[in-house]
């Protein structure tokens, strides 16, 4: 039987596509949700650009629609769920209509006992089963902004290589294609933003990088060896499999200024972050960079841990744990006891070359000539980000790392 799931705001501040989610069902979503969304749009904060999202995705579903909105417009184009924007005109249920929760509540108890009242305030939940109303969690767990990132890594078949026409192709003189200039039965869809983006087919072991994209929708292609790639040295730091070994690459690649590198914890993001940078100021990669800015998110699952005697760099030595970590790896693999962080960071010997700094200092300064690493980015504010990167001058290596599954930031 088909289902009405009445929407709260902070389900759409959750997640904006959420009114695409509940399949064949439709979605109402009550005028004074709408209302609370303009008012939050407006306050600039942070939580403003959830609510400007949520609107956008509204407008889109909603489009030219000549239908009226309070009877449906199809959600899906191939689906008879239908999204609804109600408005209550009256109620005798007692409750105090000058509480937006309470709208909400009596919009959900208008829609009968189909309805299914969606919000994350359980107080309101137990207001509106009181009155007899199916209310659910929205289960937040079930969100990962990571679906909404372009994949920069996608497998191929083994044949499709060979299905290209040969006019696509420019062939090397050892009998292998160099570029591939067309956009002959992409297995993707290509726009600008696919630059840098990356084919592998694991069937045939080979690899290679969009470095070029046309108005006309073609594309260039230039192929890596793949073998070559994974004997790569880094400080002593080898990749262990293929997407470590195009990270790899590409931190090394002078065309890209700025890396984002998204995955789980001990994936070897921070391992293989370190490495280059100090593969950069201290290695064989030399770029006339001098120092490592190693910065990153203080919030914690655990909560504040009080005030922190001493130095800038005392003070934020417990939140880069990994950060020595890594180095002390990296110091092992490549023998060379000065990059061990006992010589290399700030504050610790006559080598420094690593500073520790935290974010909340680095407004006002400007770096020139540094590898800027930012660690646990995913709970990071967009204003913060951009206070961040907005101090990188010339030559200089941004490196920012983090996993979309532990945010820690509430907010």
């Amino acid at each position: 039987m088909k289902k009405c799931f009445i929407l709260d705001t902070n389900v759409l501040l959750t997640d904006h596509l959420s009114p695409y989610k509940f399949e064949d069902n439709d979605v109402i979503i009550p005028m004074i949700v709408l209302e609370e969304l303009d008012a939050i749009k407006q306050r600039g904060v942070d939580l403003s650009r959830d609510a400007r999202a949520a609107i956008r995705i509204i407008d889109e579903i909603i489009g030219d629609s000549q239908n009226d909105v309070s009877v449906g417009v199809n959600i899906h184009d191939n689906s008879n769920a239908l999204l609804r924007i109600i408005a209550l005109e009256s109620t005798n249920l007692g409750l105090d209509m000058t509480v937006n929760d309470n709208v909400i509540i009596a919009v959900s108890h208008a829609m009968g006992e189909n309805a299914v009242m969606v919000s994350n305030d359980i107080n309101m939940r137990l207001k509106a089963k009181g009155m007899g109303i199916n209310a659910q969690r929205y289960k937040s767990t079930d969100v990962d902004d990571s679906d909404f990132i372009e994949p920069k890594i996608i497998e191929v078949e083994g044949d499709w290589l060979d299905s290209v026409p040969e006019e696509f192709i420019k062939w090397g003189e050892d009998g292998n294609p160099t570029l591939l200039v067309g956009c002959y039965d992409t297995p993707f869809t290509v726009s600008k933003e696919s630059i840098n983006t990356w084919l592998h087919c694991s069937e045939t072991g080979w690899a290679a990088q969009i470095v070029e994209i046309y108005d006309d929708g073609s594309y260039k292609l230039k192929f890596h060896n793949l073998e070559t790639m994974m004997k790569r040295n880094s400080c002593g730091i080898r990749p262990k499999n293929v997407q470590q070994a195009i990270l790899m690459n590409d931190l090394f690649n002078p065309d890209i200024d700025v890396n984002i590198i998204l995955g789980p914890a001990g994936s070897g993001k921070t391992l293989l972050a370190m490495a280059a940078g100090v593969d950069y100021v201290r290695g064989k990669r030399k770029r006339g960079m001098t120092d490592i800015i190693f910065t990153r998110s203080l919030d914690s699952q655990f909560g504040e841990i009080g005030f922190l005697p001493g130095s800038e760099h005392e003070k934020i030595a417990p939140w880069a744990g990994a950060a020595y970590d890594n180095l002390e790896v990296i110091a092992k693999a490549s023998e060379n006891f000065e990059l061990h962080p006992k010589q290399s960071v700030e504050g610790e010997g006559n080598r420094k070359f690593i500073h520790m700094k935290a974010p909340n200092f680095l407004r006002g300064r400007s770096f020139q000539d540094k590898v800027l690493i930012v660690d646990e980015c995913q709970n990071l504010t967009a204003n913060q980000m951009k206070t961040i990167l907005t101090r990188v001058g010339e030559n200089c290596k941004i490196i920012l790392m983090g996993n979309l599954s532990q945010i820690d930031n509430g907010y």
